[in-house]
């Protein structure tokens, strides 16, 4: 076998999968969940498909699960379902999941989409579960085989004690290292792309190893909060007489904002940028309206899920529509596009940054631009 699955491209065409589909799959979802979460519920007390004490897990994978398909179907990426599917079943088999879960549940899935949609949608989405479905064999493969396309990258002692620290929820210590790394204005970067990103990638990698709880991953990215909130440096005035306006958020619905307030306090730093930093889940109309407000040269957005890139999509053709920004620059980053490297081109942006040096390189090129 090899060591990717090609998803049949024709299944996801705007013929064989209309747009009101795509939609209906999505105003449906909650009836969808229900249909899964109560037949799931019932044979995971019959067969041991997922480990005692998991239903909330497994409940929460349905949860996700219906969010990636709408936004697989609606962005029509191949690549996205083939490179997804076997992360998470790997993800799921390291916390205990039984591999058989996934096939039964896909399944249920199928008879949800028939009872819940009306059978013109039923048709045009049931094709691609029945592909997904008969590759369950691959998709156990690949899971077992490693994502092939992951390089392995040993953290250095400072970035394991740092760690170390985040996994013991010792807030008072990494505090400590926070002082110790960050002296000077020109230390911010260097920590924040080479000490805390590394580890939140880090432990995300074990999160999906099982080596990480959930809990855990809370803890340690509440401490990252209030390392950055602590941040020295970065509430200095910008010194730029005329600074360039910048809006840095997440996308609507999106709670993984670390890599966002990385990305506002290092524009902040360069003193040429006047920097509103919005936050996580803020809505579209609302951003929207501080973007003409403000008329910023540069929109940045992160997206970690997967499911949430639809919404930038949305944004950015707002955006679009608006004269009074169509000098504005915008530029997205974030997980969400690790797995696919052209799929941020769905959200019609001007740029992608894979990593915070990247987006830093991007916004002083546009600086340079503008000069």
């Amino acid at each position: 076998m090899s060591a990717f699955v090609a998803f049949p491209q024709a299944l996801l065409s705007e013929v064989a999968l209309p747009l009101p589909c795509v939609d209906e799959y999505e105003l449906r979802a909650p009836l969808l969940k229900a249909y899964v979460d109560d037949a799931m519920l019932d044979l995971t007390q019959k067969e041991r498909l997922i480990p005692a004490g998991a239903e909330d897990m497994m409940l929460n994978n349905h949860h996700q699960h219906i969010r990636f398909m709408g936004a697989a179907l609606r962005l029509r990426s191949p690549a996205l379902f083939s490179m997804t599917i076997p992360w998470v079943y790997r993800a799921y088999r390291n916390h205990g999941f039984s591999y058989d879960y996934f096939a039964r549940a896909l399944s249920v899935w199928k008879q949800s989409l028939q009872a819940c949609l009306q059978d013109v949608s039923a048709s045009a989405i049931l094709p691609i579960y029945d592909w997904i479905l008969s590759h369950h064999q691959d998709w156990i493969q690949l899971a077992e085989s490693g994502d092939d396309h992951d390089i392995v990258v040993p953290l250095a002692d400072r970035q394991e004690e740092l760690l170390e620290i985040l996994l013991a929820g010792q807030h008072r210590s990494a505090l400590e290292i926070m002082r110790r790394e960050v002296i000077a204005p020109e230390t911010v970067a260097p920590f924040y792309s080479g000490v805390l990103q590394p580890v939140l990638y880090e432990i995300g990698s074990r999160w999906q190893s099982g080596k990480v709880s959930v809990a855990e991953e809370h803890v340690a990215s509440a401490i990252v909060a209030r390392m950055m909130a602590s941040m020295p440096f970065v509430t200095a005035p910008c010194r730029a007489r005329e600074p360039m306006r910048a809006i840095v958020s997440t996308a609507q619905q999106e709670t993984h904002e670390l890599g966002a307030w990385m990305i506002s306090d290092l524009l902040h730093l360069k003193q040429d940028w006047d920097v509103q930093y919005v936050g996580a889940d803020a809505p579209i109309a609302d951003l929207i309206a501080l973007a003409e407000k403000t008329r910023p040269a540069l929109i940045a957005l992160s997206v970690t899920m997967i499911f949430h890139i639809p919404r930038i999509g949305r944004l950015v053709d707002e955006l679009r529509r608006r004269d009074t920004l169509s000098q504005t620059r915008i530029l997205v980053g974030g997980q969400a596009f690790a797995m696919v490297p052209d799929l941020w081109r769905a959200t019609h942006a001007d740029a992608f940054a894979s990593d915070i040096d990247a987006a830093l390189k991007q916004t002083e090129k546009w600086l340079r631009d503008a000069a």
